[in-house]
């Protein structure tokens, strides 16, 4: 038992350096350091909320699969809207209204609203 708890940790570990590694060496290729650690975000998006649903179904509380994914989604890719100007080369609107941290509390209002 603990044989298979070190090596998949070791694996983690493994996937989780390199990921990082890639996005502190090569970001430049993409144009904005954290865009590497996206895909390690989403995912971990994805099994904690599936947790949190299962855990709420234990207790019988069902609410909508679907609507809770979508708006746990929507707020994580909504902090990562400001590294599209990254992206593209430009820099960060300074007059725009919702600033870099406005982007999530737009999406979690929305979210709520599923």
């Amino acid at each position: 038992m603990l044989r298979w708890r070190l090596i998949s940790a070791a694996v983690v570990l493994t996937i989780l350096l390199g990921f990082l590694h890639l996005d502190f060496h090569y970001s430049h290729w993409i144009g904005a350091s954290g865009l590497w650690l996206m895909p390690i975000l989403i995912a971990l998006t994805v099994m904690a909320t599936q947790e949190m649903l299962h855990l709420l179904a234990g207790r019988n509380y069902l609410p909508v699969r679907w609507a809770v994914h979508a708006g746990t989604l929507m707020v994580v890719l909504a902090s990562a809207a400001p590294l599209a100007w990254d992206v593209m080369g430009k820099p960060y609107p300074p007059d725009c209204p919702l600033g870099k941290l406005g982007w999530p509390l737009l999406a979690f209002g929305f979210a709520v609203t599923l």
